[in-house]
This record gives structure tokens, C-alpha cells and sequence, in this order.
């Protein structure tokens, strides 16, 4: 009960933080990760001709946080003692954190020596004449909380709090320093932390710091300190194939920018960058893409991103990971593409072009969200018009096969001379067409068809002025990523939902005895008068990679949706439920994916035993399991259903059920390395899979899945050449 309400404390005071450069000069230079809060107070200039003021003022948003929810909390606890007591400490901490700048300090963890565990983990408050009051709060907590392998303490330091996990030695020394004069090296002299401020806002609300080479030194030396090779040699490929090794620091801020609100994200991540992190080299939208967004769009975007370019970089990774990952990936693949009759990477991905676009506008969809266009410029046309009609038409033999009693297809229509498709279920009905080498996706035929039917004259969002304004002021014309809301625009369209939402959530708390504030979303004069378009833009250079965004408040952004349209949206995967069947494929192909696994590993395991038996295969299945390093899960195919008893305590027991249930036959008896290529070594019982096929292992050791009837046909001609086969096949 002490731990839980000392947790239940630490998780609100932490989840404070994340809404600065602040006490930077009072935290050590190590730093692996900071996170600073300004302070309520420190804001006050700024706060006060903000947009941001002037809604909290129009509105009870105030009172929700600071009477309604402790109460609604209070009253969830009922008769918990240890939760009633905790909320009471939260209530006496939480406005002291907010008022006053707080930095949260993580220096690393030290495991190297089993008999001591060394955290390095602060959490520091300049809380001035209120430090007496908030170390008063801290140590109540540290009173209640059980014994713990290191130490934790709080200690004042004039204006300062400090809680501190492990050694402090060099926290006290900075907080016990003269005002302005912090002694030893502070992170606010660090280089890296001072290039990386330059990057975003020097000046911010609250920021969250990383330096990533350190904290991964800091995880590989743990690693290394296992002393298991194998951990270790995967740990050095993880980084290695994700890119980790290039990255430096990455830092985020948000403050104040004149009356709005604004938000920027640098990664450090010099050039040449490799594996997944080279997926943030986005280049600058063309004009081409950017014109294919009417102009009076309430919302727009745009990015960069290459599917062909993902798919490169993922096997490059599976690579460098594992040579068995990047097998069953790409037999994975080859499945794929035999179930639907092409080559998906060949004839679609690599085909689609690399700058994806979206939109809504009244015009074309309507008000809200589910007139959101998708819009690609294609690389072959043709070629990506014939793969999707593949894709249809296998997709409708496939759900044909499902049920008897309704019927999901892909059909098509036309509008004038333009071709429609379309999947025929309720609610929506997903859409795509092509035109002038242009994919267009949508939620409903009608909205498709009105998108690529649009007049080129009636201008694009570059002809927008406020759009233009927007973009010259995030001061990056050339961006990789680009995002326009109009505010102004949606939030009438959505005020009354979001005052039925609001009053949903918090009528409730009338309803069960605890009061909530009666306008809590300003009225709408008040709330139109702070609004502006809001919106964000990404790039890359040779350093790294950038992110800024703005817009009038915090959690404006959200006023581009309307929320009951955006549930009655959710819902539509309620109507979609007719589709589980494919989301089970798709389970089945992850399965057959991993039962190929479990065949390579036997197989491997096989040539190891053979290694130290003459070249002789093991007599069963349960052999391998007594003689070589795997688990019982191995034996079992993911689709089978079969359960692995849990009163199976010894090596012997384990072995003695694979060779009674294993969901594998084993066919290797009797032979040995010498064995055909094409002999079958091990196969699956022909109801792990629905009856549709199986997995495959043949003598020179690879993998492949059959249909039942070609895989019956093969098990039968390798047992001609294989007396210890079962006549039957294990079928």
C-alpha cells in the first residue's frame, strides 16, 4: 500500500514536468535525460497577452483541474485510506511544482556491480520561500515509503529542494553554489546542450532533453556486463541496423511565440544517416503535390515518404539483425504475393510516388472528416491501376469464401468517364481512383470522384493567403512535411458536439455527487475571438531533422475534428466487424510465418545433433529437445490451438509430450546428413493451417509452405525414399 501510494505521488509530480531550459545551471553535465518546467510564475509576462489567457478566462477549465478532478479522484477512492491519503499530498505538491521551475535529472543507472545498485536521479525545485512547505510535503512521503536498495532522500538547499535517488555529492554542489555562479560543470555550459537550444526555442515553457550516445553506452554496458555473446552481438546489430549510432541529442520545446503557442523538435543526427533513421531524410514537397490541394481546404497536408524506400530499409535492418528474420520476411513476401497474384513490392510499391498528400474541403466532402482525400502522383500509372484490380479481385475471391449469408466485394462505378472503385459495405465505402496519373482515396465514391473531378482553375492552397502566412511564419518553405488547419473554419462546425462531449464526460460526475463547472468550453464569441489557423512543417538537413508547429493554445489543434463525427467514425469499425475473417488471414500468415520459423530452427538443431553423432539424425523429436538448447514452445505450430501442459517440470517430461503432441511429424529417423535435398526431414499435420497447407522441411534444410494437395503429393514421394515415413503421410 506505501509503495503504491508513494508511485501513485511520484507518476503525478513526473506527469507535471511534461507539460526548460530551466535550473539547467543547477543540473549536472552528464545528463542523459533533463526535463524542465519554467514555472507557473516565471510565465506570467508572456501568459498574460496570450490567446491562451484570454479561453482559460472565457471558461471553467481552471476549476476542472483544480476542483473537479481531485474531487472526482477523491471520491474513486472512497474508502482506500493509503489513495486518500496520497491525494491529499498530490493536492499539497502539484501546486507548488506548477508555480515554481522544476527540472527532472537522469544521470544513469550503474549495474556493473551486482552487491550495488547506483541511480543517478533528481528531482529538483527552485521553490523559494515556499521550500521549507514543499520539503515538509517530501519528506511525509519518504516516511511512508518502504526500504529500498539505495538511498532516497530530500534535502533543501537555500531556495532549492532537491529529491534525490543515489549520490548527490555534485547536485548539492551546484544547488549549494552562490546565486549566478553555479560551481563545477552545470548542463547549462555543456556544448551539445547549447547547440541543441539553438535549434528550437532558447527560451522555453518546458523542455525535454536527450543525449542518446550516453544513455546507449550506458545500455550496452549493461549488456556487455551479462557476459552473453550472443545478447551482446545482437544488441551491436540493433543499433547498427536502426541507425542508433548516428544519433546524438534530441531536445523538444514548447513556450510562448507572441500570442500563440509553439512546439519544435531537433534530432541531432549528422549525415550520412543509415538504417531506419535514414526514414527522416524527407525532402521538400514539390509544387506539383502542394497544387493538388484545393485552396479554401480546411485541412491539408503533405509529406514525404517513400513506401519503397521503408520496405529497403526494413530488410536491410532484418539483415543485419538476423539472416532468419530477413528469411521469413521475405518468404512472408512470397506468400503474399502468391496469395493475390502479384508482386506487391514489384508491380505497387516500388510504383507509388513518394509524396503523399490529404485534404478535406467543404466543396468536395463536405464538413468534417469523413471527406478526407488521400492523394498520391504515381510513378506508373498503369502499372498501380492493374495491381489494385488484382488486389480487388483476389480480395473478392477470398471474401467469398468467408460466408454464405452476405456478400463483400470490390465493385466499381463511373462518373462521366472516370473509373471507381470501391469496397460495398455499410457506413463507408472505401474508394480509389486514378486520374491524369494521380491516385485519389476516399471514404465514399462521390467524394472521390468530386476530388479528381476538380477544375484546375479554381486554384490550389498555395494561392491561400493565410496558408502563405502560416508557412512564413514556421519559416520553412521547403519543408519535407507540411500540416494547415483552419481553425476559424471547423470550429463552428464542431462547437455543439464539443459542448455535448464535454457535458457527457462531466455530467457524470454530477450525477454520482461531485459538481462539475457548467461552461466549460468558452462560449463561441469568446473562444472564435483567440483562433487562427494552426499548423506545423518538418525538414531534414545535413545535422538532422527539424519540427516546428503553432498554433493560438495548447490542444487547439483539436478543434479541427468534431468529436461525435469523429466517434461516429470510430464506430464504423463496429459495422466493419463482418471483416474480422481478414484480420484472422492476416493472424494466419503472421503464424505460418512463424511456424516456417520453428521448422528452420529444428532443422538447425538437427544438423547440430548430427554434428555430434557421426552425422546421424536424432531418432525423434524429443531428442533434440533433451539435446539441444531450444524450448518446448518450438514444437508447437501457433495455429494449431495446442496447449503446452504446465505440471511438465522436467527436460524428460517436455520431451516425452513433444513425441506424443508435437504439432510437427518428424521424418528424419534412420537418416542422416547424406539424406536427399529433397527429402522431407519434417512436416506439419495438415489441420494446423485450416486445412489449406503446411510448412515444409526438406533435406538440404529450407523452408516452404504448400497447398494440402502439393504438400501431400511430396510427403508421399519422399517416403518412397524414406522407409520410417508413416504410410499415411502424418496426415
Amino acid at each position: 500500500m506505501l509503495l503504491r501510494r508513494f508511485i501513485f505521488v511520484a507518476g503525478i509530480l513526473v506527469s507535471s514536468l511534461a507539460i526548460a531550459q530551466p535550473l539547467a545551471d543547477r543540473v549536472p553535465a552528464d545528463v542523459m535525460v533533463y526535463i524542465g518546467w519554467q514555472g507557473s510564475r516565471s510565465l506570467a509576462g508572456p501568459y498574460q497577452d496570450s490567446h491562451l489567457r484570454a479561453v482559460v478566462e472565457s471558461s471553467n477549465i481552471r476549476k476542472v483541474f483544480e476542483d473537479f478532478i481531485p474531487q472526482a479522484l477523491t471520491k474513486i477512492a472512497g474508502d482506500d485510506q493509503d489513495a486518500a491519503e496520497a491525494m491529499v499530498i498530490a493536492k499539497a505538491l502539484a501546486p507548488l511544482m506548477w508555480r515554481h521551475p522544476v527540472a527532472l535529472y537522469f544521470g544513469g543507472i550503474d549495474l556493473e556491480d551486482p552487491q550495488t545498485l547506483v541511480v543517478r536521479l533528481a528531482l529538483i525545485c527552485e521553490a523559494g520561500d515556499e521550500a521549507p512547505e514543499l520539503l515538509k510535503q517530501l519528506n511525509i512521503i519518504l516516511s511512508k515509503t518502504p526500504p529500498t536498495p539505495f538511498e532516497i532522500k530530500a534535502t533543501q538547499h537555500g531556495r532549492f529542494v532537491c529529491l534525490a535517488i543515489g549520490q548527490s555529492a555534485e547536485i548539492d554542489a551546484l544547488l549549494d553554489a552562490p546565486a549566478d555562479t553555479p560551481a563545477g560543470r552545470s548542463l547549462a555550459k555543456d556544448d551539445d546542450f547549447k547547440k541543441s537550444l539553438t535549434q528550437v526555442q532558447t527560451s522555453p515553457a518546458a523542455v525535454v532533453y536527450v543525449n542518446a550516445q550516453p544513455l546507449l553506452a550506458m545500455i550496452g554496458r549493461q549488456i556487455e556486463a551479462k557476459k552473453n555473446e550472443v545478447i551482446t552481438t545482437r544488441w551491436t546489430n540493433i543499433r547498427e541496423s536502426l541507425g542508433l549510432n548516428g544519433l546524438r541529442q534530441i531536445i523538444w520545446t514548447c513556450g510562448f511565440d507572441q500570442r500563440d503557442w509553439s512546439q519544435q523538435v531537433w534530432i541531432a543526427a549528422p549525415s550520412p544517416r543509415r538504417g531506419l533513421l535514414a526514414m527522416i531524410d524527407p525532402r521538400p514537397i514539390s509544387k506539383e503535390t502542394l497544387s493538388l490541394l484545393p485552396k479554401d481546404a480546411f485541412l491539408a497536408g503533405a509529406l514525404s515518404f517513400s513506401a519503397e524506400r521503408l520496405v529497403t530499409e526494413i530488410q536491410q535492418a532484418l539483415a543485419t539483425l538476423s539472416p532468419d528474420w530477413l528469411a521469413d520476411f521475405e518468404q512472408g513476401m512470397q506468400q503474399a504475393n502468391k496469395a493475390v497474384g502479384l508482386n506487391i513490392r514489384q508491380e505497387l510499391i516500388n510504383n507509388l510516388g513518394d509524396e503523399w498528400a490529404y485534404y478535406a474541403d467543404q466543396s468536395i466532402g463536405g464538413e468534417g472528416l469523413m471527406g478526407l482525400i488521400f492523394v498520391n502522383r504515381l510513378k506508373d500509372p498503369a502499372k498501380v491501376a492493374k495491381a489494385l484490380d488484382q488486389l480487388a479481385q483476389s480480395a473478392n475471391q477470398f471474401l467469398a469464401k468467408l460466408t454464405n449469408e452476405i456478400t463483400i466485394s470490390f465493385r466499381q462505378t463511373h462518373a462521366g468517364d472516370l473509373e471507381i472503385h470501391y469496397l460495398a459495405i455499410p457506413v463507408v465505402a472505401p474508394s480509389w481512383t486514378i486520374k491524369d496519373g494521380v491516385l485519389y482515396l476516399g471514404l465514399y465514391p462521390q467524394v472521390v470522384a468530386a476530388a479528381a473531378q476538380r477544375p484546375a482553375g479554381q486554384g490550389s492552397i498555395l494561392d491561400n493567403p493565410k496558408y502563405i502566412s502560416l508557412i512564413e511564419r514556421l519559416g520553412q518553405p521547403r519543408a519535407g512535411t507540411v500540416q494547415y488547419l483552419d481553425l476559424p473554419h471547423t470550429a463552428p462546425q464542431g462547437y455543439q458536439s464539443w459542448l455535448m462531449f464535454t457535458r457527457t464526460v462531466l455530467g457524470f460526475g454530477d450525477l454520482f455527487g461531485v459538481p462539475a463547472p457548467a461552461m466549460v468550453v468558452p462560449p463561441l464569441d469568446k473562444l472564435m475571438a483567440e483562433l487562427s489557423p494552426a499548423g506545423s512543417v518538418a525538414w531534414s538537413d545535413d545535422e538532422g531533422f527539424h519540427a516546428r508547429s503553432i498554433s493560438p493554445f495548447p490542444g487547439s489543434e483539436t478543434l479541427v475534428i468534431d468529436p461525435i463525427s469523429g466517434m461516429m467514425y470510430n464506430q464504423t469499425s463496429i459495422m466493419a466487424a463482418v471483416l474480422i475473417p481478414s484480420s484472422n488471414r492476416s493472424r494466419e500468415t503472421a503464424n505460418r510465418v512463424k511456424c516456417a520459423s520453428n521448422l528452420r530452427q529444428l532443422g538447425q538443431a538437427m544438423l547440430l545433433y548430427a554434428n555430434e553423432n557421426k552425422g546421424k539424425y536424432p531418432p525423434d523429436l524429443g531428442t533434440l529437445l533433451l539435446t539441444q538448447d531450444m524450448t518446448v514452445n518450438v514444437f508447437v505450430c501457433p495455429s494449431s490451438g495446442t496447449q503446452i501442459p504446465k505440471n511438465l517440470k522436467t527436460r524428460e517430461e517436455q520431451a516425452k509430450w513433444v513425441d506424443q503432441h508435437s504439432d510437427y511429424i518428424y521424418a528424419g529417423a534412420g537418416l542422416n546428413t547424406d539424406a536427399p535435398p529433397q527429402i522431407i526431414l519434417i512436416h506439419e499435420k495438415q489441420n494446423n493451417h485450416d486445412h489449406e497447407g503446411m510448412n515444409l522441411l526438406y533435406g538440404d534444410g529450407h523452408v516452404e509452405f504448400q497447398t494440402l494437395p502439393d504438400a501431400r503429393q511430396q510427403i508421399e514421394s519422399s517416403g518412397k525414399t524414406d522407409p520410417n515415413l508413416p504410410n499415411d503421410g502424418g496426415l
